[in-house]
């Protein structure tokens, strides 16, 4: 809601339901907890003892259900890219460090010796808008960093095997 034609100086905002409403001193406000239908009434003065109000009625639609996504199990960092499927509700993408475009790439955990779990998101949204997450870990076994030194090559090369 904003205000037109005037400067308020006080706003109070009231509920015909469960809602607690929470002013904060930058004039923002948050309600929590409220339910389906329930209607929020503002009202404004300004600093000549003038008021006016006006209300609104908010829908609340639940989350969506059953958002679930597959295990994705245990990849070495040296495999190739890999594509995430078998998110439902279907209609999802998803998300989190190394996917790009709805495709996962271990090299993006790294180097080392240890095994590393990299949670994996599938964020489904419905046709209110209402989002949901579904998050698993993909295991990544951290392939050896090995670096050819400059003698090595060229040993191979007198060696006619390079």
């Amino acid at each position: 809601m904003s205000e037109a034609g005037g400067y308020a100086t006080m706003w109070t905002w009231t509920s015909n339901g469960s809602a607690t409403i929470i002013d904060f001193e930058d004039s923002t406000t948050q309600v929590v907890g409220m339910t389906n239908g329930e209607i929020f009434t503002v009202s404004v003065e300004d600093d000549n003892g003038c008021t006016n109000s006006d209300d609104i009625s908010i829908t609340v639609n639940p989350k969506p259900s059953n958002v679930t996504s597959n295990a994705y199990g245990t990849h070495c960092s040296s495999d190739a890219p890999f594509a995430l499927a078998g998110g439902s509700p279907v209609g999802g993408y998803y998300d989190g460090p190394g996917v790009s475009n709805n495709n996962y790439d271990p090299s993006s955990a790294g180097y080392g010796s240890t095994l590393v779990a990299v949670d994996l998101m599938y964020i489904y949204t419905d046709a209110n808008g209402c989002k949901d997450t579904a998050i698993n870990p993909v295991n990544v076994q951290l392939a050896p960093e090995v670096e050819l030194s400059s003698s090595f090559l060229h040993y191979l090369q007198q060696m006619r095997i390079i």
